[in-house]
């Protein structure tokens, strides 16, 4: 039964063991890891192909995009009026209200009118409607060496 406790020891120098192995493993990989950037130590150079050349920033532009064009429309203006209406017909008298009865009156027909409050066109507006946009960034000139 004293056997069981040297088989706790023995694993016990399994795991000891198994422990040295890994470090110098971790170590030495530290090692190369930090001797491979010891020696850069800032950028890397232009290539050849821009040797001579001066790097420029991309040059923008503000430019207006129309999304909608500026139009313009005709809108009635109206007031409101008395006008004669003849009771014969139903037509707004234009002219002279006895001028039109007369015509009626040769005809054989009653001539009569009477006044009536009415929405009448006087005019238009010229109504202006602004074009709509909004503005986007081009590019003028590339970012590069040149």
């Amino acid at each position: 039964m004293e056997a069981k406790p040297g088989t706790q020891a023995s694993a016990t120098s399994a795991g000891a063991s198994s422990s040295p192995t890994q470090t110098p493993a971790s170590g030495t990989g530290g090692m190369g890891s930090n001797s491979d950037n010891s020696g850069g130590g800032g950028p890397t150079p232009a290539p050849a192909r821009n040797a001579g050349k001066t790097y420029h920033e991309a040059v923008y532009e503000d430019v207006w995009v129309v999304d909608v064009p500026a139009s313009s429309y005709e809108e009635p203006l109206y007031e409101r009026r008395e006008v004669n209406v003849c009771n014969t017909c139903g037509v707004v008298i234009s002219g002279s209200p006895a001028a039109h009865a007369e015509q009626h009156m040769l005809n054989g027909e009653p001539g009569g009118h009477h006044g009536e409050m009415q929405k009448v066109q006087t005019g238009t507006k010229t109504v202006t409607v602004s074009e709509q946009g909004h503005w986007e960034k081009r590019i003028v000139r590339e970012a590069g060496y040149y």
